[in-house]
């Protein structure tokens, strides 16, 4: 790690970190990150590996463009849906609501959370929210420095034990998985291809025809955007409304969240399309037909009479089985991996070294643990009992690690969990043994970690650590290198948010961050206040942590659900390692239903289609990979010259710029 590599890439994280939430939140140019493959790393990383071979004597080597863009991987949590997008949200917005809210006011909610996890102690104050909404002001730090101390320390150990994590499984998926990380392979070679000479990428005519296909099309497309359709446009979808409305007369059940396609749309997004060639056939199969799959399911479920309506925060079947899938799967990966992990472990205990582990492991290990203790410690000062700061720490952690898993298995670059800690903990405990005081924190947790995960650090760290390693740059240094950055990143990054916030106020953004979600958490608590009141149950508050646990009383639907998850994902876990020609990977259970997943499901569907052509046609797979790598190129150059063009436009006009969207929902 040179240092000409951690300036470059610390400049590059400090960048994405400030400017990517300006970007966001002011002229919503398209998002700097958006997903876990974010053309501000890429797109970059491209252009570099083009431009190096002409830098002669300052050549960047290939190590450096490693740790450059991990760094910057890192630094992508930061200023979307990941982290900042929902903090001052999550922290300020319950005290704007809870004046206009007389059931808030009846139910005390916000004096069920420590007061230093809201503004202002939880008090109003127009120059604290209402600025906050419209701007215009500059930031009253003194309503602020108590939920930065609180809620710093706690994002920052919850990337630190993210990292570790990383850290941990890295050499088990990589070396013994032999995990294809069709991120960090892109990114191997663009690296590779900057190094210049005659086997490189940049060499190779598929690749250009691909870059160039794609690319014409984009510059097609998004000329005729900016010119109010009036151009040529070079279609990448397909309308199936007429489709739903046949079949929904046919007594099957289609919609938004059954279906899994939005909008009735199949979308053709060639980086998707791309990363199903890079993968296992049943991978990308299980992906494209996970709509379809959900849909079945979810007529016969429908006709049998169970209820099929869901909620992210409130639970329901699907949501409670999609959790269960996610433990199975966290299950299967520490079995698969128990023997490293154990000796792993072993050395982290008893500090003796081992030829089975390496010391960064071991490291990584007490890291992790002291991590996780430190929250749970963080958490039980603010009033969460410990027994839930230790379960809500665990999901959190689980949820990452099974979209860091999915990622680097499938290239699945857009994720979303589809269940929240608190619809879990509501169905396994009741919310007489959980208590009003426990439910908000949790919420509060859940929609500042996974309630729309989709930048998430781990599956980004575990593409940095492996980009490194590549190069053979210690796994370890990049951890700590990342933590480092991180943090400082973070430290930089909430007053710099903060000060966007109230110059150009909250009104311009989106409503869901906004109102809807912080609001839901709280009224949420305002309804079980109600119920537990009627009933007489509010002396509960006051129970011990053992006590909560004595007064479990389960939903029976949430039992049966994530049972269901967990045994049909363990089932085709083991017959996919059982059996060669087993065509279904448990990945179908996992995202199906949502946003995410009906987004790229149909190009994962193409992809799979052309490589199954491909095979039997005779065409290599190193050749289908070379014109693939050049459909990503394409992808990532048409995204940013459009992006560049409207911030361009928003620097001259002051007006929101066209978003011509090359990733779902950016």
């Amino acid at each position: 790690m040179t240092a000409r590599a951690i300036i470059m890439g610390l400049i590059g994280a400090l960048f994405i970190g400030t400017i990517g939430y300006f970007n966001d939140q002011v002229p919503r140019v398209n998002y700097f990150v958006g997903n876990h493959f974010p053309i501000i790393v890429f797109f970059p990383l491209v252009l570099v590996a083009l431009l190096n071979p002409l830098l002669r004597r300052f050549k960047v080597t290939a190590a450096e463009m490693a740790v450059a863009a991990a760094l910057m991987l890192v630094a992508c949590n930061i200023p979307g849906s990941g982290m900042l997008r929902f903090w001052s949200r999550n922290v300020a917005m319950p005290v704007h609501a809870y004046r206009s809210q007389p059931d808030w006011q009846k139910g005390h909610v916000l004096d069920r959370v420590h007061p230093a996890m809201l503004t202002n102690g939880g008090v109003y104050d127009d120059a604290v929210n209402q600025k906050l909404l419209t701007g215009g002001s500059s930031v009253p730090w003194a309503a602020w420095e108590k939920p930065i101390s609180v809620w710093g320390p706690i994002i920052a150990l919850v990337a630190i034990a993210s990292i570790c994590m990383a850290l941990v499984v890295h050499r088990t998926w990589s070396r013994h998985d032999r995990l294809p990380y069709p991120i960090a392979q892109l990114a191997e070679s663009m690296i590779e291809a900057g190094r210049g000479g005659s086997g490189s990428i940049f060499s190779s005519k598929l690749f250009w025809l691909g870059a160039c296909i794609v690319l014409g099309i984009h510059l097609v497309n998004g000329a005729n955007l900016w010119a109010d359709n009036r151009l040529i446009n070079i279609p990448l979808s397909l309308n199936i409304n007429d489709i739903f409305t046949l079949f929904s007369e046919k007594g099957v059940v289609w919609g938004y969240w059954a279906v899994g396609w939005p909008y009735g749309q199949l979308v053709i997004w060639p980086t998707a399309l791309a990363f199903a060639c890079f993968v296992a056939s049943d991978v990308s199969f299980a992906l494209g037909i996970s709509p379809l799959a959900l849909t079945a399911v979810t007529t016969v479920l429908f006709g049998m009479g169970l209820p099929t309506s869901a909620s992210t925060m409130d639970g329901g079947i699907f949501p409670w089985a999609h959790a269960g899938s996610f433990f199975a799967i966290a299950l299967v990966l520490v079995y698969l991996g128990r023997r490293n992990y154990w000796h792993i472990a072993r050395q982290a205990i008893t500090f003796m070294p081992s030829r089975e582990s390496r010391p960064y492991e071991a490291w990584a290990f007490r890291g992790l643990v002291v991590a996780v203790a430190a929250l749970v410690l963080l958490l039980s000062h603010l009033g969460l009992s410990w027994p839930f700061a230790i379960l809500v720490i665990v999901m959190i952690l689980t949820a990452f690690l099974v979209m860091a898993r999915i990622n680097a298995e499938s290239g699945l670059i857009l994720m979303e969990t589809w269940w929240q800690p608190i619809s879990v903990l509501m169905g396994l405990f009741g919310i007489k043994a959980l208590g009003l005081g426990n439910y908000a924190i949790i919420a509060m947790l859940g929609l500042q970690f996974t309630i729309n995960a989709r930048e998430c650090l781990m599956p980004l760290a575990v593409n940095a650590v492996r980009i490194c390693d590549m190069h053979r740059v210690s796994p370890g240094r990049v951890g700590l290198g990342g933590s480092a950055a991180f943090v400082l990143v973070l430290a930089a990054a909430i007053p710099f948010s903060l000060f966007v916030d109230y110059k150009y106020g909250l009104q311009k953004g989106e409503s869901f961050p906004v109102r809807s979600a912080p609001q839901r958490n709280f009224s949420n608590v305002a309804l079980n206040y109600n119920r537990m009141s009627s009933e007489d149950r509010l002396a509960s508050d006051s129970f011990s942590p053992l006590q909560r646990i004595s007064e479990m009383t389960p939903n029976r639907n949430c039992l049966a659900a994530m049972a269901a998850g967990m045994v049909v994902v363990l089932v085709i876990s083991a017959l996919r390692m059982r059996f060669t020609w087993w065509p279904l990977h448990p990945i179908l259970f996992l995202f199906w239903g949502t946003w995410a997943m009906g987004a790229f499901a149909f190009s994962f569907l193409v992809g799979w289609t052309l490589k199954l052509a491909a095979s039997r046609f005779g065409v290599r797979h190193a050749t289908l990979k070379t014109f693939m790598i050049g459909v990503i190129a394409g992808d990532l150059t048409g995204g940013a010259l459009w992006m560049i063009v409207g911030a361009i436009y928003w620097a001259i006009t002051g007006e929101a710029p066209k978003r011509y969207l090359v990733f779902p929902g950016g």
